[in-house]
């Protein structure tokens, strides 16, 4: 069998068991060979916001000749369609006929992006793993892995990490269930250091979408990387996603009970060519019942697990074919005949414990079994006690040849992973999680937390009836100050419900996280609110009270346009030069009390104290946090453009924002920082944000967020400024004497554990100028030319330690654009603090630079505070930056190499060179003057030299 056949057993699922028989207004006949449970809603996915709908978003073509694209109605897809259930699931149709048991769809609803297949709001549960156990070639009962069953060997492969469920609400006794592939994160599985296994969530697409052609053979696989992509489909079979863009899997819970949850697939491999799987779904199950199928990729490699594996830098040769199968809380079970193409060799449970034998004598396939959920705790965010089970066929494995994997997935207990419900969507966002959102004061709260039929319904504190931000002491809050108005003509005045803040308010988590919003609409996977809870004050976010945490970084160490990993501080991309700019210094966190699985933490601008950088007396580069103002207090306008900074000091103040949008704090008064730790992990901690500058007036940044942090996860959003000016450091440069207007422009930007990277394209309006990592090594290129943007990396903190005031390990990265700044121009900045040891309450030090500051350290030297002249000898090697070639380095040289880099010229100064000056030339100057070409430039003593 080719790759381009591997996707097995695709069913539409969700989307198309929910609306089986809901076009045309009929109903399908349930079978026992599908799950009987429909949703009774006959209008949803008609794009149309209709009574009893949360929301409708339309649907997707499957199965013909315009497969992939939006629909609301049957008749806008042409061709084929895909069989909702029965025999033939998710098999091509021409009609009913082709059907046994069910229908056949055309345009298919799908969940994933906020609004859930039946037409109701989704939220986000997180599903954490029970850490499996191996036990010889088996799995502990109740812990969670795979166990591969080959012909030759048994390999028990124990998983840990978590996954993101998104839900929509019950409807019918029904519950719509949606995997996202980025939302999946399993580490790599090291067996003993002699195989490395990995399991990977898929988004899969195939041709047509279905799983199975209309003559019964395998849809052909057409999944990006894995395969050539859409080149391998003709044109009346486009490629597309099977379970809805960015989803590995979609499925329901039958919060009644469920038919056909036990499943089995048996398959034979004959001739050497593995025959389509066969698939039957039997058995009743108890209320709480699942039914999934998951899109996984299962790859196996010799030898211990390296830094690459089950990453995303992986080559897609080593991530294995994909496989598309059921995941069930009832019993799964997989069978191969004729294994190897080899005659009455069956891979399944033997006499003796064999690994295989004849068919007849077989004792039964193998089999993994789950367990239900409780529907009223997952409705609440907790999928504690549930268990998924697969058994499924796989053909040549590395290593394995044919094999029967089976697998179960046991949740630990989970909070809401707080993606808050909201009443439409936007087709392919995908929903995150990161913020904390605590139970929203409106005019009337809620007193529990159960599900209404309302159009728009409030998220409300799972723990008890208390509402976080009316003002009131209730149920657990250790405090309650109410809330600040934000986003309208009410801005910055302090609130106890939505009703008392008119106009716009502001999205609170998801790609629009920080922008002006009039209805939910406006924040896919998120909500609008208009009265926010903001902590800093001595309360936190979630009604708890704060503990100050200190976080001193680890200090920054210079490499060569660049910061050595592991230690802290930005690097400038700009598209004249690279500047690194290594930090020093601490910031203190106010953190509250741990609450559903999320710690809410708060910076205050004055407890960021990074010292003054000092690059060997020629660039002094200062970053500070900034109580950030703007009209409205939202990052964003609602046109998605930058809301107008009104900062005072930094800008003219208030005078700048119009009457109908106040000039107010974006994070509290006096705050830098807001953000939220996931204890139990967090959804969108990588983060991308792009900017295009093509007619020399930059537009609005474009954020994007992705990809399920592991616990101790964080995401926050933080206001600073950058300022740099040429020459030593001086007693005023970033103190609290330094003229505002010097100290650069305020800027907003997240910062997270995760990956952030960011883009510039058509820099300082030039056409096709990028600012990326380029192929050439080039500081801009074509973007053809470019590897990918620039990125940091940061790493999650220990919810533990962080809670007993150690934030001993974390690393909070950062990428933003940033339009013309001084010398660089329009530049991409990326940052990462890290994280040293530090003790509880310790409050930071002021930081008072003084005549005397230190330069950064570099790899290649050090620079002592008393060193003297050296003497130059015969023997003495060139010096870089000696440009009369005396073997002495001045101050002098230093500052006509600083000028030859911002005029991008070249010079014979530092020794090979054969290009422009560049900061890393300057570099290697300043560390021979501290050097063995020590002569007339002084080292000890006086402002403008260098010192330690």
């Amino acid at each position: 069998m080719t790759r381009a056949c591997v996707v097995r057993l695709v069913v539409v699922l969700a989307a198309v068991m929910s609306v089986a028989g809901t076009r045309s207004g009929g109903v399908a006949d349930a079978t026992e060979a599908a799950p009987a449970a429909t949703i009774a809603v006959t209008t949803c996915g008609n794009g149309v916001l209709e009574p009893g709908e949360d929301c409708d978003d339309g649907g997707t073509c499957r199965g013909g000749t315009n497969a992939g694209t939006h629909c609301q109605s049957e008749g806008d897809c042409t061709g084929n369609g895909v069989c909702g259930g029965g025999t033939n699931v998710s098999r091509a149709c021409t009609g009913d006929a082709d059907c046994p048991g069910s229908q056949c769809i055309h345009c298919v609803p799908e969940g994933g992006d906020g609004c859930a297949a039946n037409c109701t709001t989704e939220t986000q549960v997180s599903f954490r793993l029970i850490e499996g156990v191996a036990s010889s070639d088996d799995l502990e009962p109740g812990t969670s892995g795979a166990i591969a069953h080959a012909s030759a060997i048994t390999i028990a492969l124990p998983l840990r990490g978590m996954q993101g469920l998104i839900i929509g609400r019950e409807r019918d006794g029904v519950v719509p269930v949606v995997l996202k592939a980025a939302n999946i994160q399993f580490p790599p599985i090291n067996v003993g250091g002699l195989v490395c296994g990995c399991i990977r969530s898929v988004a899969a697409k195939t041709c047509g979408g279905t799983a199975f052609n209309l003559d019964g053979s395998v849809a052909t696989d057409c999944t990006d990387g894995y395969t050539d992509g859409a080149s391998a489909c003709p044109e009346d079979k486009p490629c597309a996603f099977v379970h809805g863009e960015g989803n590995s899997g979609a499925g329901f819970v039958g919060c009644d009970g469920l038919a056909g949850i036990d499943v089995s697939i048996t398959q034979d491999d004959l001739a050497g060519t593995p025959s389509a799987p066969v698939l039957t779904l039997s058995g009743s199950g108890s209320p709480g019942s699942v039914l999934l199928l998951t899109s996984t990729a299962i790859g196996t490699q010799p030898n211990a697990c390296k830094a690459e594996s089950c990453t995303d830098a992986e080559d897609f040769s080593k991530r294995g074919t994909i496989q598309t199968v059921p995941l069930t809380s009832g019993t799964a079970s997989g069978l191969w005949t004729n294994a190897n193409g080899r005659a009455d060799q069956t891979i399944c449970r033997c006499p003796g414990g064999d690994l295989t034998c004849p068919l007849a004598s077989c004792l039964g396939p193998w089999s993994a079994s789950g367990a239900p959920v409780d529907c009223m705790s997952l409705m609440a965010g907790s999928a504690a006690g549930g268990a998924l089970a697969g058994g499924f066929p796989v053909f040549n494995l590395p290593i394995l040849h044919d094999a029967v994997i089976t697998n179960a997935f046991a949740a630990f207990p989970g909070p809401l992973n707080t993606l808050p419900p909201t009443p439409t969507a936007t087709p392919s966002l995908t929903p995150t999680a990161s913020q904390t959102v605590p139970a929203l004061p409106s005019d009337t709260p809620s007193p529990s937390p159960s599900q209404t039929e309302t159009a728009s319904p409030e998220p409300t504190e799972t723990a008890g009836p208390a509402v976080c931000g009316n003002g009131l002491l209730e149920g657990t809050e250790e405090c309650d100050p109410g809330g600040t108005c934000l986003g309208g003509m009410d801005a910055g005045q302090a609130c106890t419900a939505e009703g008392q803040c008119r106009g716009d308010g502001v999205c609170l988590d998801g790609d629009k996280i920080g922008t002006a919003c009039a209805d939910d609409s406006d924040c896919p996977g998120s909500v609008c609110r208009r009265c926010v809870v903001q902590g800093g004050s001595g309360c936190a976010a979630n009604c708890t009270n704060e503990t100050p945490v200190s976080f001193p970084l680890v200090p920054g160490i210079l490499g060569v346009d660049a910061i050595v990993d592991g230690t802290s501080g930005a690097l400038a991309h700009g598209s004249r030069l690279t500047v690194p700019l290594p930090l020093q210094g601490m910031q203190t966190l106010l953190i509250g009390r741990e609450r559903d699985g999320q710690v809410p933490v708060t910076i205050k601008a004055d407890a960021v104290q990074f010292q003054a950088i000092d690059v060997g007396g020629l660039v002094c580069g200062c970053i500070r946090g900034v109580a950030m103002k703007t009209c409205g207090g939202t990052v964003f306008d609602r046109d998605g453009n930058t809301a107008i900074d009104c900062t005072p000091g930094y800008t003219a103040g208030d005078t700048l924002c119009p009457s109908d949008k106040p000039c107010a704090f974006v994070h509290g008064p006096g705050n830098a920082v807001t953000g939220v730790v996931g204890c139990d992990g967090l959804a969108g901690v990588d983060v991308s944000i792009t900017q295009d500058n093509r007619t020399g007036t930059a537009a609005a940044p474009v954020l994007t967020r992705s990809g399920m942090g592991p616990p101790g996860s964080a995401f926050a959003l933080g206001s600073r400024a950058i300022s740099t000016k040429l020459g030593a450091c001086d007693a005023t440069f970033c103190s609290d004497d330094q003229p505002i207007n010097q100290r650069g422009q305020a800027q907003t930007s997240p910062f997270t554990t995760g990956r952030s990277s960011a883009l510039w394209t058509n820099a300082n309006g030039t056409e096709n100028q990028t600012i990326c990592h380029c192929v050439t090594g080039a500081l801009t290129c074509k973007p053809e030319e470019c590897i990918e943007p620039w990125a940091v990396q940061g790493a999650p903190v220990d919810c533990a330690n962080l809670l007993q005031g150690n934030v001993s390990g974390v690393a909070l990265a950062s990428s933003f654009t940033a339009p013309s700044l001084p010398v660089l121009l329009d530049s991409v900045v990326t940052t990462v603090l890290v994280a040293s040891p530090g003790p509880l309450n310790t409050v930071a030090p002021t930081q008072t630079p003084t005549e005397t500051p230190s330069p950064t350290v570099t790899p290649t030297a050090t620079i002592t505070a008393t060193a003297v002249a050296a003497t130059p000898t015969a023997t003495q090697p060139p010096c870089n930056g000696d440009c009369d070639a005396d073997l002495v380095v001045t101050q002098v040289e230093l500052q006509t190499l600083v000028q030859l880099d911002l005029l991008d010229a070249g010079s014979t100064c530092i020794v090979g060179n054969t290009g422009s000056i560049r900061v890393a030339d300057i570099l290697r100057a300043v560390n021979d003057a501290a050097g063995p070409c020590r002569g007339a430039l002084s080292l000890s003593g006086g402002g403008s030299g260098l010192q330690h």
